[in-house]
């Protein structure tokens, strides 16, 4: 408690919620195994030490509920990728098959 009564922790914990809200939503895009876990783990550190109902517990739900599809995306993709042998660079850009020597550039 700090000279006002209030819980000086509630600011690190709207903080740690955030966090776990932007690792959360970043595993969709960059390193799923590393956001995702993060985001999870700070989810639940926040869930632990907050009230249900207030808006650092409801992100950090956000931020677990993201890290858990981000997760889930990425084993599906992996999947996807290794067992069933598609090539997903296509989707993106690579190019898949011969190479193609006559450019226009």
């Amino acid at each position: 408690m700090d000279e006002n009564g209030n819980n000086a922790s509630k600011g690190t914990n709207e903080k740690l919620a955030i966090g776990s809200l932007v690792c959360g939503l970043a595993s969709f895009f960059f390193f799923p195994l590393a956001f995702g876990s993060v985001g999870i783990a700070l989810g639940l550190i926040v869930q632990d030490r907050e009230e249900p109902g207030s808006r650092a517990y409801q992100n950090a739900r956000c931020g677990i509920i993201c890290g858990i599809v981000g997760l889930a995306l990425w084993i599906v993709a992996l999947f996807v990728q290794n067992y069933l042998n598609l090539d997903l660079s296509s989707l993106f850009g690579g190019q898949s098959g011969a190479s193609n020597s006559a450019s226009a550039f």
